[in-house]
């Protein structure tokens, strides 16, 4: 609901609600999940302008989410386990920022505030087999259960300001402070993030940008890693960021984008990840979860993007990137398991006043994964972690919307294609150990792949 008391001042209230429930079965695998999630959220927002120059916002929130999943994996003579976790988070927000013009001048500022509680309640057992046991693991049980109460607030506040040098020339700097109550793996606890921004117009067609900054991310009071055995938030992790990017309008509707980047990371905290199958329904208990400790992590890469815009009905775009991502391991740097060196986008539009189609591609290097063999004495080896790469990857999405006139509103129908060619895209590895043609062990391996053809069919009603 938004309402106008005013020219000069406005309100919105908004509610969103949601709740999911997702039941999956596999009996070739022994694997069963269920899981379930209520999202509610509720925020306010009144604005004012103060003056010409002057304008100020204040907003209040309310947020309350809820979660449940439970699984078992059943496979005699290979693993069993089963997974119970509930998780319960309620935090309530309250922002206030404005903005001040003064000529040649820009200001914004404002803080933010949250009180936030959590409760997790966690449980999970497995037990491996040797047949299954992780190339370099032993066989084994693990039984886990934690729960954990965690709360208290999170406070930032911000600044930056903004000023026209010259004709040509544009300069922002900004700084950001952090600070949250629940966490104590930090002392002091506070973060401090400056950012530079330079925007140079070296002509009516062409413009330079230049961004430096400094950025702190710390872990949110649902991001506690309680089904890894973390029981504890960790310290803030740090990334300081570069990115110089170059624009060309080509002509009236077609614009080019140079952009090259680097981000280097300090201060990670570890992660969990499943090293052959990162879409296991129960990832914790799967025999190839690893923790990775990377003293600092690094991404770099080259991005270009040629724009078509208000070409008639047409839009459109194009793009390729050249990237590399790398965690800090042990003295070596190991692709990160999203790590793409090559990407290419490419897309077109077509709207009138009803009509809206679009049409989607996607073709990308395959993500790193790890190359398995077969020892002497039969056993299973796993070499450099994601030494090698899994095939690339390619999509084509569809989506087509009719807008309808109604008595009330509008109404817009929509139907949404994903991997419309339905390409089986690698995704995860299997692997066994069976007796060879010559009656010896013979490693073998194979793909599961992501999702096939997906249809999805919508409607939005609009009053």
């Amino acid at each position: 609901m938004d309402h106008a008391w005013s020219g000069s001042t406005r309100a919105t209230l908004q509610f969103l609600r949601s709740e999911d429930r997702i039941d999956v079965a596999d009996a070739t695998r022994g694997q069963a999940s269920s899981a379930g999630y209520e999202n509610t959220y509720l925020w306010a927002t009144l604005g004012h302008d103060w003056s010409p120059r002057l304008r100020g916002r204040l907003s209040a929130s309310w947020t309350e989410l809820h979660s449940a999943r439970s699984g078992t994996v059943a496979q005699p003579g290979q693993r069993s386990g089963s997974v119970e976790d509930r998780r319960r988070y309620s935090i309530f927000g309250l922002k206030a920022d404005a903005t001040y013009e003064s000529g040649r001048w820009l200001h914004r500022f404002g803080a933010d505030l949250r009180d936030a509680s959590a409760r997790y309640a966690y449980r999970s057992e497995r037990t491996f087999e040797a047949a299954l046991a992780h190339p370099g693991q032993a066989a084994g049980t693990l039984t886990r259960a934690l729960s954990a109460r965690p709360a208290g607030s999170h406070v930032a506040l911000y600044a930056t300001s903004r000023v026209q040098l010259g004709a040509r020339l544009t300069v922002e700097a900004g700084l950001r402070w952090d600070d949250q109550s629940y966490n104590t793996a930090t002392d002091p606890d506070h973060q401090f993030g400056p950012r530079l921004n330079l925007v140079y117009e070296w002509d009516d067609a062409t413009r330079l940008r230049l961004a430096l900054g400094r950025y702190q991310q710390f872990q949110d009071i649902h991001e506690l890693e309680v089904e890894d055995g973390v029981d504890a938030f960790q310290r803030p992790q740090r990334a300081d960021q570069a990115i110089v990017a170059l624009e060309r309008d080509l002509s009236p509707f077609l614009s080019l984008r140079v952009e090259a980047y680097q981000k280097r990371y300090a201060r990670l905290r570890p992660r969990f990840e499943n090293q052959f199958d990162p879409l296991d329904w129960l990832p914790e208990i799967a025999p190839d979860r690893i923790a990775i400790a990377p003293t600092s992590a690094r991404a770099e890469g080259l991005e270009a993007l040629l724009t078509l815009r208000n070409a008639g009905p047409w839009s459109g775009w194009l793009g390729y990137a050249r990237s590399r991502a790398t965690d800090r391991v042990d003295g070596s740097d190991v692709p990160r398991s999203w790590d793409q060196p090559h990407a290419v986008t490419a897309g077109v539009n077509w709207a009138d006043h009803r009509w809206n189609l679009t049409l989607a591609a996607l073709w990308r290097s395959g993500w790193p994964t790890t190359a398995l063999s077969l020892a002497a004495d039969g056993t299973v080896v796993a070499g450099p972690r994601n030494g090698a790469r899994l095939p690339s990857y390619a999509t084509l999405d569809l989506r087509a919307s009719r807008r309808f006139d109604v008595a009330r509103g509008e109404l817009t129908a929509y139907l949404e294609v994903t991997n419309a060619t339905s390409r089986r895209n690698p995704c995860c590895v299997n692997w066994s150990v069976a007796a060879g043609a010559d009656g010896g062990p013979t490693l073998v391996t194979d793909y599961d792949h992501w999702l096939p053809l997906v249809p999805s069919l919508g409607v939005l009603w609009k009053f």
